[in-house]
């Protein structure tokens, strides 16, 4: 999947994601999602129960403490007008604090990876949440270290060759409890939009290093979280309603001239990761379209 595109989205952080009137959500606990994170200290150990998505790329010292999280929605019956992957930020607990703008990266697992079979159930190769029993009283291994799929257990932050680099953000810091963060990029959206057997599993790891082992762990809300909601991707049946009330008017080209000049990826009317003119002529035609 071509990545030429790809850009560092800083992504505005609020209490909450600015929600829209026609805005669907499908999350990792809808029908078949699932999520979980790895651990490098503990290779064989399963977290797929925990309320919090850990991703961390430190120094290597005995134990390694580096996390990825593993994000897995089930598109089969998504609707058009994809507009991100949103994930809330949840209350840290650990590792000495950090500064300054650290950076994320959204992996794309290629179904290959995903070892699906025709039900589209996780099968040989895939990755289940947590550990379990099947029917038939055999054992269900849940994800970990040493064989998620497309893991590169060399590294805190890279994929192998079976997952595409689609998407990165950041934010400052530790970030913002309860704060949320849309990821989009053109990359992103196309990885959706060839997905071929209704799963999209995306990982989520951390670009940015820090040469302290027990430096910070940034936590995600997984769908076990009590309070917070858990990972999601979004879309919008009426794009061009930005102000949320349901229907299009003067005020919302004046939101989205207010989200061009912010430099919000929301503007990014046509997907090709900058904000330009085109983004303008794109609001427009969604504009014109109307809303269902």
């Amino acid at each position: 999947m071509p990545t030429t595109r790809l850009a560092v989205a800083v992504l505005a952080l609020a209490a909450a994601t600015p929600a829209y009137a026609q805005d669907v959500l499908i999350t990792t606990a809808h029908g078949q999602g699932a999520d979980a994170h790895i651990a490098r200290w503990s290779p064989d150990s399963n977290f797929g129960g925990d309320a919090a998505l850990r991703v961390k790329n430190a120094a290597t010292f005995p134990p390694d403490f580096d996390r990825k999280a593993y994000l897995r929605f089930d598109v089969i019956d998504r609707p058009d007008g994809f507009r991100g992957l949103r994930l809330t930020i949840d209350d840290q607990d650990g590792g000495v604090p950090v500064s300054g703008p650290q950076v994320f990266q959204v992996y794309a697992l290629r179904d290959v990876s995903e070892g699906v079979i025709g039900d589209r159930a996780p099968g040989s190769g895939g990755w289940v949440e947590g550990t379990g029993f099947e029917p038939d009283g055999g054992t269900i291994d849940g994800v970990v270290w040493d064989d998620a799929p497309a893991n590169d257990t060399t590294s805190g932050s890279g994929m192998t060759a079976d997952a595409d680099l689609v998407a990165r953000f950041e934010f400052e810091g530790a970030g913002t409890p309860g704060a949320s963060v849309l990821v989009s990029s053109a990359d992103l959206a196309a990885a959706l939009d060839t997905d071929t057997n209704g799963l999209l599993t995306l990982v989520v790891t951390r670009e940015t290093f820090d040469a302290d082992p027990d430096g910070y762990v940034h936590n995600f809300a997984s769908r076990e979280h009590e309070t917070l909601e858990p990972p999601a991707l979004v879309f919008n049946t009426c794009l061009a309603d930005l102000d949320g009330d349901g229907v299009l008017t003067i005020f919302d080209f004046l939101e989205f001239q207010n989200l061009f000049d912010a430099g919000d990826p929301i503007a990014d009317f046509d997907g090709d990761g900058s904000l330009t003119l085109f983004d303008f002529l794109a609001f427009q035609n969604a504009f014109d379209a109307g809303c269902p």
